[in-house]
């Protein structure tokens, strides 16, 4: 294990907790389905230097009304150049199209 940089949490995660989307084609990305669930072996602890919302590459978390945080997408493709920049937007995938497929995973898992 490196030396520790900063507030940073390593939480492992098996091989056999890591779900990709049934549908998801590495050889086609434009073709959706651009999601996948890890299970972590434990919870993440937040505090002032760890939040849920994030960095390029992570999700799009927005608070609701009575406080608590959802995902409402995922970063598919964020430009070198940075998020959204000239020409190059940053694109999210809707993790509302597959609260099924959540649901069904995390009920069985």
């Amino acid at each position: 294990m490196g030396a520790r940089e900063g507030p940073e949490q390593r939480i492992p995660v098996a091989p056999a907790d890591i779900f990709v989307h049934p549908k998801w084609r590495s050889s086609c990305v434009a073709c959706g389905n651009d999601i996948a669930l890890l299970k972590l072996q434990r919870p993440a602890v937040l505090n002032t230097q760890v939040q849920v919302g994030g960095d390029s590459g992570g999700p799009l978390n927005c608070q609701a009304a009575d406080g608590h945080w959802e995902v409402h997408g995922i970063a598919s493709f964020v430009s070198g150049l940075g998020c959204n920049g000239p020409k190059k937007p940053t694109v999210f995938t809707r993790v509302s199209a597959f609260e099924d497929w959540i649901a069904e995973i995390m009920s069985q898992n």
